[in-house]
């Protein structure tokens, strides 16, 4: 149930539907607008792993200290 209120989850969830709907709707984007939201998305997704990632490493590392 924790990785359903992961906020990375439904961005990439949200984030694939607006940009698979666009295509589908046939909505006037050009294909760069649709490359520079998906890299926008990925930059946010990969930016939070990496922030995730080290506060995991911090926190197992300040038990090791003691």
């Amino acid at each position: 149930m924790e990785k359903l209120t992961s906020r990375k989850l439904w961005t990439a969830v949200l984030g694939s539907a607006l940009l698979l709907g666009a295509r589908a709707l046939e909505l006037d984007v050009s294909p760069e607008q649709l490359y520079a939201a998906a890299g926008v998305l990925i930059s946010y997704l990969l930016g939070q792993g990496l922030a995730d990632a080290a506060s995991r490493t911090n926190t197992d590392n300040a038990g090791e200290s003691r």
